[in-house]
């Protein structure tokens, strides 16, 4: 994340620059992002968990209202088109044994491709049904599938922009992912490097069933805010003072 300070106080902003434990709050969009959606797909036919989807009206509305534009992509197998976007998201295609669930490897390639530009990525999992598709996910940020999650509230466990003002989330029957940094007390939902520029997300059902239970509401609106924004100007306070000050931050390189 790169920082450059518009009014703040320059002993406070020399000491702490560049170090990732700062809390951001969300702020003003000063450049939306236009964002490159993977195509998502119904699990067993009927289940419509997707930007787009019959059963995400919610989310869809909540990234169209943050976001430049959004282009839905049949698939990922062309990285000259995704490098025209400033950002991605890769929603889930059903079922392990749906056909055509999973990545190619010319997708997943290219997904790594375009984490290592350090744009924004958001992708979708889900929960043991998942199984393959959660491990080609988050083998894109070398990590893996941890198992399932049982239906409950869960803490949040990290303060970062997409969980400012998020107590707790409620899952539904989820999974969760090894390592990376934990923004809920169980992993469901991670950020990644580079500079905590990937977010996985492991329950579909938040952002449907769930979007009125706990904060789901407001960490949606949180995640649309993150991934929609190229540049941001926001307000920062650097753990352990008072000060706070106006800065800018980009999503892009």
């Amino acid at each position: 994340m790169s920082f450059t300070t518009v009014e703040f106080d320059q002993d406070i902003a020399g000491e702490f620059y560049g170090v990732d434990e700062v809390f951001t709050s969300p702020g003003a969009c000063a450049t939306p992002a236009n964002v490159i959606v993977s195509q998502g797909k119904p699990y067993q036919g009927f289940a419509h968990h997707y930007y787009g989807g019959a059963l995400w009206p919610e989310m869809t509305a909540a990234i169209k209202a943050a976001t430049a534009s959004v282009y839905v992509a049949p698939d990922l197998e062309n990285l000259g088109v995704m490098l025209a976007f400033d950002a991605l998201w890769v929603d889930q295609r059903g079922l392990d044994s749906d056909p055509g669930s999973s990545l190619t490897a010319l997708e997943i390639a290219n997904i790594e491709a375009f984490i290592r530009t350090g744009r924004r990525v958001v992708m979708m999992g889900e929960n043991n049904a998942w199984t393959n598709w959660n491990n080609q996910i988050l083998g894109t940020v070398s990590a893996s599938y941890a198992g399932g999650v049982a239906t409950g509230a869960v803490p949040t466990a990290a303060y970062r922009p997409p969980t400012t003002g998020v107590d707790a989330v409620y899952v539904m029957s989820g999974g969760a992912a090894y390592s990376g940094r934990n923004l809920f007390t169980e992993n469901v939902v991670t950020m990644w490097p580079p500079g905590d520029r990937v977010l996985t997300v492991l329950d579909v059902n938040l952002w449907s069933d769930g979007w009125a239970n706990e904060d789901n509401e407001l960490f949606a609106v949180n995640v649309a805010k993150w991934i929609g924004c190229s540049v941001w100007q926001d307000f920062v306070f650097w753990d352990g003072f008072e000060s706070g000050g106006l800065a800018y931050w980009s999503s892009s390189p």
